[in-house]
């Protein structure tokens, strides 16, 4: 313990590019001194950052690490407050690696909402009980998300940041897309659309659903769009949203805009288009090892893109094994 206590010491003091771009490297040397306030400030930055490298099984890794070390810490606020910047770091990297729905996710933001409850975190509550409604409304626990929308247009009305409302219109257009209320998700989705702003907003894919809340408003006002009865203004929208993403080069943010473009082509029954987006969608949800619910969803759709190509047997052995992965 004293030799790794002495090594933290002198890689903290005499080496800061360490600690600054591999932390995760002196949180295991203060895990293995038994330095925990130290060892967990570390797993937490190391959790960070790689989740913005989109490295996010090393992220939950990391998060994980330092939930399971401040455990030896007796009960104080201080030690809440560490747990909970935890458990909010870790929601988007489960969302990304298992999917809205998993109950990995769940229980992550659930103890995040009690601990920010406890201590008097709004801005934490607000981004908690943003991650129980994407969970919720993924299972289509529709009156538990709208609900739950209704509670974050709330905590946003007592915040004085103008970014609470984005997330909280994020949540709304989602929704009333599902219950359906389709000019409400119109509405919702292009103000959603006026509101982003790609440099104040950057940081929002590692906070809310792993994803840019610039992409998703596209992708929704696209849909909605198109179920109003507008199908050329939607085919404009869906690919301004895949160019933002794109422009964005993240991963998790172009597979959710190729989605949707991808079910806007099966609505338009353009079966190539379709099966060139679910294409892309496999490929990086394979390549990156992000996205299981995206990569069964571009399976259904390239099975009914067979089915419209006349190979009926081939596309409906496809869309099976895809309900079995979802």
């Amino acid at each position: 313990q004293q030799l790794h206590a002495r090594i933290a010491k002198v890689l903290e003091e005499q080496f800061p590019e360490v600690g600054a771009n591999r932390p995760e490297v002196l949180a295991r040397h203060f895990t293995d001194a038994e330095l925990t306030e130290q060892a967990v400030r570390y797993w937490y930055r190391a959790g960070q950052q790689a989740a913005e490298r989109f490295a996010n099984k090393e992220a939950i890794a990391h998060l994980r690490k330092g939930v399971e070390v401040l455990e030896k810490l007796p009960d104080s606020s201080a030690r809440d407050q560490q747990e909970l910047d935890l458990q909010i770091a870790l929601g988007s990297p489960l969302i990304v690696t298992m999917g809205y729905a998993a109950p990995e996710v769940e229980n992550a933001y659930l103890r995040a909402q009690n601990l920010s409850r406890r201590v008097g975190d709004v801005s934490q509550l607000f981004t908690a009980t943003w991650g129980l409604w994407i969970h919720n409304l993924t299972r289509m626990q529709l009156k538990s998300a709208r609900r739950l929308a209704d509670e974050l247009l709330s905590l946003a009305r007592r915040q004085s940041d103008p970014a609470y409302f984005l997330q909280a219109r994020h949540a709304t257009w989602t929704t009333c897309l599902y219950l359906p209320e389709l000019s409400a998700c119109a509405e919702q989705s292009e103000q959603g659309v006026l509101l982003y702003d790609r440099d104040q907003h950057r940081s929002h894919k590692f906070l809310y659903g792993g994803h840019d809340p610039g992409v998703c408003a596209g992708n929704y006002r696209a849909l909605s769009r198109w179920l109003l009865g507008f199908p050329d203004q939607a085919v404009v929208q869906a690919e301004e949203a895949v160019a933002l993403a794109g422009e964005l080069a993240h991963w998790f943010s172009l597979i959710l805009a190729l989605t949707f473009f991808s079910f806007l082509c099966h609505f338009r029954r353009e079966a190539g288009l379709a099966r060139k987006h679910a294409q892309a969608v496999t490929a990086l949800c394979t390549g990156q090892g992000i996205a299981p619910q995206y990569l069964a969803t571009a399976r259904i759709i390239r099975g009914w893109a067979d089915v419209h190509d006349t190979k009926a047997m081939l596309g409906i052995d496809e869309i099976r094994h895809a309900l079995d992965q979802l």
